[in-house]
């Protein structure tokens, strides 16, 4: 390896355990989302509502939208998790 590669090499090495932890919090408000929508389904389904908003549902792809194509994805996987029981 050279000089000119290990430089370039080593500043996204050392940023690396900064990604971990975003990683870690990106879980656990992964987690915490889950349980909320969980929860909401519940209350829904006992007040006699469907356990599903779909403007809610919208609501949610339209924030992730302006990450364009990605985001959109993103939006439905969040979704599909959200349904996952």
């Amino acid at each position: 390896m050279t000089r000119a590669m290990a430089r370039t090499i080593a500043p996204s090495v050392s940023l690396e355990p900064q990604l971990e932890l975003l990683d870690l919090e990106l879980l656990r408000l992964l987690s915490m989302r889950q349980e909320l929508t969980r929860q909401m389904a519940v209350r829904r389904h006992e007040a006699g509502q469907p356990q599903f908003d779909h403007q809610a549902e919208f609501a949610v792809i339209q924030r992730f939208r302006e990450l364009g194509p990605a985001g959109l994805e993103l939006a439905a996987l969040l979704l599909r998790m959200s349904r996952a029981r």
